[in-house]
């Protein structure tokens, strides 16, 4: 199930600037490291936010470390 997806679109509005985020989903895809990244990119401090291109070294990092062996 989608985050947020039992709310209307101005719900998650207000529901994201209170700081009122959606549990962790329950997949193997969603490691602790991408999960960590998600929290980052939702920091009410841009400052604190990961950049585009830290998200993208952090996916191709963790793709590689998923891939299996050859």
């Amino acid at each position: 199930m989608p985050p947020f997806s039992e709310k209307v679109d101005t719900v998650i509005t207000f529901s994201a600037s209170d700081d009122d985020r959606p549990l962790r989903p329950v997949h193997p895809e969603v490691s602790d490291h991408v999960w960590t990244m998600i929290g980052r990119c939702w920091d009410k401090d841009p400052l604190q936010r990961m950049t585009v291109a830290d998200v993208v070294d952090l996916l191709e990092a963790e793709m590689e470390l998923n891939e299996p062996p050859v």
